[in-house]
């Protein structure tokens, strides 16, 4: 406990005013919290295996939930998600001079098959990105003719790095990328391309 304290006292010594210390308590005195963790994806990412600037605007979604032990910073038990659907909203080639690329055929941009913790404490979200069948140019610009790009499925793994809860009443991080809600039940952290949403909820 002391350990525990001395560290959010060391938070609390490089952070901005306006400090919860009601949840810095409540966090510091915590040994386990159950996360959920709400993931979006929405932005431009390649939709060709075989032509890289072949871009579609794709949004996915997914969801994981598990039980984090805060001491030992490690996941007790199974971690458990579930897959959103993708959908491609429309298509631009990202080189000026080349033709834009026809609409994916089934394009699914992450579907997790297994989540687990790794050696640094993250949890690895290992799964597949299925490319949809595509009319792209392949040989622009040399030539504009539109070519079939077959369907394709390939390995694809993001990683989920665990957030103190502690910091929620500190309010400040010292990350951009890693915000605490004004209501400082959640860490908005963006990655990749993703937006995702951890709400951890005390357990013990």
């Amino acid at each position: 406990m002391f350990e525990t304290l001395t560290a959010v006292a060391g938070m609390l010594a490089g952070a901005a005013p306006q400090i919860d210390m009601a949840t810095v308590q409540k966090w510091a005195r915590a040994e386990v919290a159950s996360f959920h963790v709400d993931a979006v994806f929405d932005g431009w990412t390649g939709v060709s295996h075989q032509w890289g600037a072949a871009e579609g605007e794709v949004s996915d979604s997914l969801k994981v939930d598990f039980v984090w032990n805060l001491n030992q910073r490690k996941v007790v038990g199974d971690v458990k998600f579930s897959n959103g659907g993708s959908d491609v909203k429309g298509v631009r080639s990202s080189l000026k001079e080349c033709p834009t690329p026809g609409m994916p055929s089934g394009y699914e941009h992450f579907t997790v098959n297994s989540a687990a913790q790794d050696f640094d404490g993250r949890i690895v979200l290992k799964g597949e990105r299925a490319y949809g069948a595509v009319q792209v140019p392949l040989d622009c610009p040399s030539s504009m003719q539109m070519k079939s790009s077959p369907a394709k499925t390939v390995a694809a793994t993001e990683y989920l790095a665990i957030p103190d809860p502690r910091m929620l009443g500190v309010g400040e991080t010292g990350n951009p990328n890693v915000v605490v809600s004004k209501d400082r039940k959640t860490f908005v952290v963006k990655a990749n391309g993703w937006t995702y949403a951890y709400t951890p909820i005390l357990a013990k």
